[in-house]
């Protein structure tokens, strides 16, 4: 097993341990880091520094061993870092704790080197075996959710266009909200119109179109989120979409005038959704991005100032982007329609800012071989593209 790749951190507060915990980590050949207490540990570590593998005292000043597993095991990206605790022979207790709180290991003093070479082998190996079953579990998960959202731009191309803007909109939206889990949102967001595929094909096409519901028609379409609800809240980690999806239509002005803080009465992941549908409910209507922001403003009753604020930020970031020109045959996947997109007989194929994925291109050049699309074809590259 190469052990030149491997970090390991030491730390101790008595220079003695650290010196002998060094030594025998280096002649194995570990690049070791050392540390006189948990306090000094932790702002390495938020400075960017990454252990493979911790072997911490308990016993410390300013932050002991406990604290230091508590603050590593509560960082996402740091939580599944193996810590060895070193401890004395009596220490029994004190072993149970760190390992309730989440140690993988623990090795007592006096040092034996050969146990010591073992536990942290053992260590790694778990978490590289971890790692790789949680790389390969998120590749089933993302695989599952394009499968998921390929086969809804196939039953219904029109609501996926739409899902598609409104998925854009709500991920700039977050990012300017530095919401944590951005992932959440576009799947959300994805999703967010998903109930609609058991609305009539009718009502179907006014929502796509803008066009008014009445009567029976605002019934129905108001109970689709719920049927997205359904659909999604027992998938594993879709338990927040599903509820972003459920609370999506609910706005501040709705809700009973003794809540002491509406907009924390809706989930913000719904909240973003819904100020994701009011961007697009305007977009089409209103030409300046000015008029656009003065519009939103009006709408401080149905969207916290926040979620304006937000959405001023992403209109005035759209406003520095700079429309390419591109074919049908040279689209690629993750640029966005700049503007609507129509064939040369005036049908409209996609929306602007709706989303450029691998099957929409295949869908894109089955209907230009039958009707063509006009061309150059304006599209937004995002930064990674540009």
């Amino acid at each position: 097993m190469p052990t030149d790749k491997y970090k390991i951190l030491v730390i101790d507060d008595s220079e003695e341990n650290r010196l002998i915990l060094s030594e025998l980590c280096r002649t194995m050949n570990y690049e070791v880091l050392e540390m006189e207490n948990g306090k000094l540990a932790k702002d390495t570590i938020l400075s960017g520094y990454t252990p493979s593998i911790v072997l911490c005292d308990i016993n410390m000043p300013e932050m002991d061993g406990y604290q230091f597993l508590e603050f590593i095991k509560k960082e996402s990206k740091l939580k599944e870092t193996p810590v060895l605790m070193v401890t004395s022979v009596d220490e029994t207790d004190s072993v149970i704790k760190c390992l309730k709180l989440g140690a993988e290991d623990y090795i007592t003093k006096p040092i034996e080197p050969e146990i010591l070479k073992a536990r942290i082998e053992n260590s790694l190996k778990r978490a590289e075996f971890l790692n790789l079953e949680k790389s390969l579990l998120e590749k089933t998960f993302s695989g599952s959710i394009k499968v998921f959202s390929d086969i809804l731009s196939l039953l219904s191309p029109q609501i996926f266009g739409k899902s598609a803007r409104i998925r854009r909109y709500a991920r700039d939206i977050a990012e300017e909200l530095e919401y944590p889990e951005i992932w959440e949102i576009e799947v959300s967001a994805m999703f967010s119109l998903i109930g609609c595929i058991s609305l009539p094909q009718e009502i179907s096409d006014k929502i796509i179109n803008g066009k008014p519901l009445v009567g029976e028609e605002k019934i129905l379409f108001n109970h689709h989120p719920t049927i997205g609800h359904k659909l999604l809240k027992n998938i594993p980690r879709l338990e927040n979409v599903a509820i972003n999806i459920l609370h999506q239509n609910e706005s501040l002005e709705s809700l009973p005038t003794d809540r002491i803080k509406k907009e924390d009465s809706i989930p913000l992941g719904a909240q973003i959704i819904k100020a994701a549908f009011a961007y697009d409910s305007l977009a089409d209507k209103v030409m300046s991005a000015n008029d656009l922001i003065f519009e939103l403003k009006k709408k401080t009753g149905l969207l916290s100032p926040r979620l304006v604020n937000a959405l001023e930020g992403m209109i005035q970031k759209d406003q520095r982007r700079e429309a390419k020109d591109e074919t049908v045959a040279t689209l690629k996947a993750g640029m966005f329609f700049a503007e609507d997109c129509f064939t040369m007989s005036g049908a409209k194929v996609a929306g602007q800012w709706q989303e450029v994925t691998q099957t929409f291109i295949e869908r894109l050049m089955q209907i230009h071989t039958k009707m063509p699309i006009k061309e150059p074809i304006k599209v937004f590259l995002m930064s990674k593209q540009a």
